[in-house]
């Protein structure tokens, strides 16, 4: 669950990337109207807790159902760009935040023994 070396930096570029597509996708939304205080501050919540890896599995979720929820349309590609984004953000779900995150240092690695 907290990989070190080149698997954490893999999984810190995977939260960094998607902060982008978030940002992303609430620019291209912005464009058809103007971004209101609620969403600005989901997005910047969400964003603060996967660039520091807090709480990741929590912010990992909410950054699918926001993109589910402010997708700007879904026409032909743009469907399938949605598609790939979820993807993505399910796959850090499932991963993890890595080994340089605070999630290591809230739950630590903990050695787990077969009984004997």
């Amino acid at each position: 669950m907290f990989p070190a070396g080149l698997p954490g930096v893999a999984l810190f570029l995977l939260r960094v990337t998607v902060i982008g597509m978030l940002f992303d996708s609430t620019a291209q939304n912005s464009q058809t109207g103007s971004i209101s205080l609620a969403k600005a501050l989901i997005l910047a919540l969400t964003s603060v807790l996967l660039l520091c890896g807090a709480f990741t599995p929590i912010a990992s979720a909410s950054s699918i159902v926001f993109e589910a929820t402010y997708w700007p349309s879904w026409d032909g590609l743009r469907a399938f760009d949605f598609y790939l984004r979820e993807l993505v953000m399910i796959s850090l779900l499932l991963l993890g935040p890595g080994a340089y995150s605070i999630d290591l240092k809230m739950f630590g690695r903990r050695l787990i023994l077969p009984p004997e």
